[in-house]
Order: C-alpha cells, then structure tokens, then sequence
C-alpha cells in the first residue's frame, strides 16, 4: 500500500485509478523535487482511492461523456442549493462572477440559470459544460443523501490507508470522502490530509 493515498473529485464516473495515477504521480513527485525532498516516494508510492464506478448507472451502457443534463435537471432542494452556494462562493472570489441579488435573483424564477450562467465566467468553472456541471451537483447530492453510496465511497479509499500510509491528497468531494473516512479512524498514522479545491472550508 502507498504512503501517499490520492482521493479524486466529482466528474470521474469514466476514469479509473491508473488513469487518473498517470497524471497525479508525476506532478506529486514533482512537487516533491521542486520541495527539496526528491526520492522521498517513488511512483510505487502512490496510490488512488477510487470511488467514481459508484456513480455509474447499474446496468446501463455508459455513453462517452456527460449525460445531457440541462437547466430542468436541476432539481430542488439540495442541488439548487449547493448551485447558487456555489455561486455565491464563485462571486467572492472572482470579480468576473456577478453576485447574486437576494432581492431580485436569488430564489426567483430562473435563479438556476442565471446561476450557470454566472459560473460559466468563473475561472474555475469556466470553459465546463452546463450538462457538466448539473452532472456534478448531482454526484455531491448523491454522496449527501445515500447512505450506501456514501459508505461504498469511503470503503473503496479505507482500503488503502495502512500503517504506511502519510498523506492523504485529496481533491473536491474526494476531499469530504477523506475527512469524513479519518475522523472515523481513530489511530491511524496519516500525518497530513491535504486538499485541492476543496469545499470543506466553505463559508456556505
């Protein structure tokens, strides 16, 4: 087992550990060099928690791609609300993202879109597709409200954290997976949990 567990984020249904592997190994190890501690873990040393099969539909063929969600799949309740909490985190951190008006946007009718809208100019949603973003916000609400699916996610990174195990790299809803699986192993031997957009510290 690896010193260094990798936990990825939303939006890998159709990937797997090695693929996702070849492009964190090389820029964890790198980082490690440009740190002063070269050869302080090898590519043997890293391995991927990987969780994202579970979002797969059960026995449908999977297309390439996102599902071709729109506006309308967007449905109430958690998922609006985690929308415009992201929308509202996007608008404080980026002057190119317009606030949401309490008054007049927020809660009214078309809020969803204009929230799409409005995150499609941010800097970290800019350039991702809407059916790709409603696909994410699906994922999170999935891993909030079923149990099952929450319980398999954490087992499938569990797995992998042994006595060996240090650091925890943990990106997005990787990132609440990790926590979540840590504070409930007392004793285990990771030193450091270190995360990459990650939503833990959201004021929302």
């Amino acid at each position: 087992m690896g010193q260094i567990v990798c936990v990825h984020g939303i939006g890998q249904q159709v990937a797997g550990e090695q693929t996702l592997l070849r492009d964190w190994t090389p820029a964890i190890l790198d980082g490690l060099t440009r740190a002063g501690h070269a050869g302080a873990a090898t590519a043997d040393d890293v391995v991927m928690g990987f969780y994202g099969d579970l979002f797969r539909p059960v026995g449908e063929r999977l297309a390439v791609g996102d599902p071709m969600f729109t506006v309308d799949d967007v449905a109430l309740g958690l998922e609006e609300d985690l929308l415009l909490a992201w929308w509202r985190e996007a608008a404080r951190v980026d002057p190119k993202v317009a606030p949401p008006d309490a008054d007049t946007l927020l809660r009214a009718p078309g809020s969803v879109q204009a929230a799409l809208r409005q995150l499609s100019r941010s800097r970290f949603f800019g350039g991702l597709a809407l059916r790709a973003m409603v696909s994410d916000l699906k994922q999170v609400r999935l891993y909030l409200q079923d149990q099952q699916l929450r319980e398999a996610a954490r087992a499938a990174v569990g797995k992998l954290i042994t006595e060996e195990t240090r650091v925890v790299l943990a990106h997005s809803l990787g990132s609440v997976v990790a926590y979540e699986l840590l504070a409930a192993m007392p004793g285990h031997s990771v030193r450091a949990l270190v995360t990459l957009g990650s939503p833990l510290a959201s004021r929302s």
